[in-house]
């Protein structure tokens, strides 16, 4: 019989406006240094995500398209600790991660959690993982020790067969959302034997107000050529990082104590946004 391990991945996120002085930059708490695993870590996912971001775009070219790599790379990094031999490489090689151990892995992952979870106090981060397995199947005791060790996810058997064992995913994904995504799952298929899940929410402040004064009508250019009316927030800063690339802009607007931002990319006129995303 056909099996299938299905990662669930849920992020919600709210972004608001605050009040701050703008002749000042935002003063940044010092980090703590990376471990060069952290760092590997952190490098081999980012490049992850932006080949994971291309190939999803490349079969979604008509769709807007929002993902975490955070969320799809725990959910596999977890998985990889039920792999052995060819296929445990195989996985880390995917991930990036070749050049690390599954131990190593598992370390950096979760200190690197602990760290985003307490990195802004203005910052309201929750990370949440889990795993569910169909009813009957065995999981061995180490795989199960590792993933609620290192990535606090408790793995737990459910009826698949019960649709009651629906709720049961789309209620945990409703509190570990705040309500903001509902459901992830409408029915749970004879073919599927075990769900991994990995929850983001994220709540903060801008560090720097957008006026509500300041917004005003204007054109969104869409990438056929059609003109949209819509309203546009509009800030001019100094203090944002900026940079002018080859056929396209970029800005980083901040968070809180300045340690999150969200970095926003702009084509320049007539460069399609296909071609940029290749390029990431």
């Amino acid at each position: 019989m056909k099996r299938k391990l299905v990662l669930t991945l849920v992020v919600a996120a709210n972004f608001l406006a605050c009040q701050r002085d703008f002749s000042t930059s935002p003063v940044r708490p010092p980090m703590r240094p990376l471990s060069e695993q952290e760092k590997a870590v952190v490098s081999a996912s980012n490049d992850f995500g932006l080949r994971l971001f291309r190939e999803v775009v490349a079969v979604r070219s008509d769709d807007n398209v929002f993902l975490s790599p955070y969320s799809i790379a725990a959910a596999l990094a977890m998985t990889t600790n039920g792999a052995a031999g060819e296929t445990e490489q195989a996985m880390l090689e995917t991930l990036g991660f070749a050049g690390l151990s599954s131990e190593e892995m598992d370390q950096a992952f979760r200190d690197l959690t602990v760290l985003l979870l307490s990195l802004d106090p203005k910052v309201q981060l929750e990370i949440a993982n889990a795993i569910w397995y169909r009813q009957g199947l065995h999981v061995r005791k180490a795989f199960a020790d590792l993933v609620q060790k290192y990535f606090a996810a408790p793995v737990e058997a459910l009826d698949f067969q019960d649709q009651a064992s629906v709720g049961v995913v789309n209620n945990w994904v409703r509190q570990r959302t705040h309500d903001k995504i509902q459901k992830v799952l409408d029915r749970i298929d004879p073919d599927d034997v075990m769900f991994l899940a990995n929850a983001i929410y994220f709540k903060a402040l801008w560090t720097y107000q957008f006026k509500k004064d300041e917004t005003q009508d204007d054109t969104f250019h869409g990438p056929d050529g059609q003109e949209i009316p819509c309203r546009m927030m509009v800030q001019t800063l100094d203090e944002l990082p900026y940079f002018d690339g080859d056929g396209f802009a970029a800005v980083d607007l901040p968070y809180g104590d300045g340690h999150f931002a969200m970095t926003v990319l702009l084509p320049d006129q007539g460069v399609p946004v296909d071609s940029l995303v290749r390029e990431l």
